[in-house]
C-alpha cells in the first residue's frame, strides 16, 4: 500500500480504492461508510455497512458493482474507520469527507473537507520546518504554542476580500514528523481547530491498532 491511495479501515475490513479521485465519508448511520470515485462526468457511490462477518453495500443507479470503486479486504476489527497511508493512520471524523487526488507527485496525501469550506490536511516533510517559517507571503503570525504532543503556530490573511486563518501543529510520531494545518475563514475556525486537534492527538504510525 502507497501513499498515492489512502485506504479506509475498521470493523473487521479493509477498502482499497480501485482508481482516483476518489473520496470517503462516515455514512449518517453508522457504522456505515460511504465511497466516492470520479469518472469523466459523475461520481459513482456506494454505501458499505459492516454486519457480523463481513457487510453489505448499497449502490446508486449510475454505480454499476462496488468493485468499480474499491476492493475489500480483510482488515482491523476495531469499532471505528481509520484512513491509513503507508506511513501513519487517523481517525474518520463525523461531518467530514476525505478527498485524495491519487496524483503520485501531490505534496499532501489527502484533503479532509469540512462543513463551509473549513480544511484539514497532513503533510509528511523531509524535515520538520520552524514555526517562525511557516508563514507564507501576505500571512500574519497571530498565535503559537505548545500542545501535548505537539507545538504550533496560527497565522491570518485575506483571501477574497475575507479574513481566514491557518493553524500548523507540528508533530513527531515515533521517527515520523508531520504537519497537520487547519484552514478556515476565521468565523469558523474554532470548529476547525477542534477537528484538527482530534486528528493531532489520535495521529498513529501505520499498522497500529
Amino acid at each position: 500500500m502507497g501513499d498515492v491511495f489512502t485506504v479506509a479501515s475498521g470493523f473487521g475490513l479493509r477498502l482499497v480504492p480501485r482508481a482516483a479521485p476518489y473520496r470517503f465519508t462516515l455514512s449518517p448511520v453508522p457504522p456505515g461508510i460511504d465511497v466516492e470515485r470520479a469518472t469523466a462526468d459523475r461520481w459513482l457511490f456506494a454505501r458499505i455497512v459492516p454486519e457480523s462477518g463481513g457487510y453489505r453495500s448499497e449502490l446508486d443507479e449510475h454505480t454499476a458493482s462496488l468493485a468499480d470503486l474499491v476492493d475489500v479486504q480483510p482488515g482491523p476489527d476495531v469499532r471505528q474507520w481509520w484512513a491509513e497511508t503507508s506511513r501513519f493512520r487517523i481517525p474518520m471524523l463525523p461531518g467530514w469527507t476525505l478527498q485524495a487526488s491519487g496524483e503520485p507527485s501531490a505534496p499532501i496525501v489527502f484533503d479532509l473537507l469540512g462543513p463551509q469550506g473549513m480544511l484539514v490536511y497532513v503533510q509528511t516533510p523531509a524535515s520538520l520546518p520552524d514555526l517562525a517559517e511557516m508563514a507564507g507571503p501576505g500571512q500574519q503570525v497571530v498565535a503559537s504554542g505548545d500542545g501535548p504532543r505537539s507545538r504550533w503556530v496560527e497565522v491570518r490573511y485575506v483571501y477574497g476580500g475575507e479574513p481566514w486563518a491557518q493553524r500548523h501543529h507540528v508533530v513527531q510520531v515515533g521517527s515520523l514528523g508531520l504537519v497537520v494545518t487547519a484552514q478556515s475563514h476565521v468565523t469558523r475556525m474554532a470548529a476547525a481547530l477542534r477537528a484538527q486537534e482530534a486528528l493531532v492527538e489520535a495521529l498513529a504510525p501505520a499498522g497500529e491498532a
